[in-house]
């Protein structure tokens, strides 16, 4: 999860990159270890400025359900994946959306 703003806007992210782990560059250039951003699917879209942004990630395989953080999931359960993502923007309004497997949010 992230957020990114551009044109004025700020938006809430997803990466659906679940594989290696690419180096990324930090705002001077250095190499720091990280996970590539892309590919994204957008959660929400704000006028106001994103202030927190937390995630949680709940697999249930087995019948019993686990909370673990936010990462790959591989192997069995992962079809029962699911991310609850809640952020506050600038005016104090909070929002929640619950995303699937595909980082999509859940109907």
């Amino acid at each position: 999860m992230v957020v990114l703003n551009a044109g004025g806007k700020h938006y809430v992210v997803a990466s659906r990159n679940t594989s290696g782990s690419p180096v990324v560059r930090d705002n001077l250039g250095n190499a720091v270890p990280g996970r590539g951003l892309s590919p994204f699917v957008r959660i929400a879209t704000s006028d106001q400025p994103i202030t927190s942004l937390n995630g949680v990630e709940i697999v249930q395989a087995n019948s019993n359900a686990s909370t673990v953080s936010l990462g790959p999931v591989t192997g069995p359960g992962q079809e029962q994946e699911r991310i609850t993502v809640r952020w506050t923007t600038q005016d104090g309004s909070q929002s929640t959306v619950n995303l699937g497997p595909d980082r999509k949010p859940l109907q």
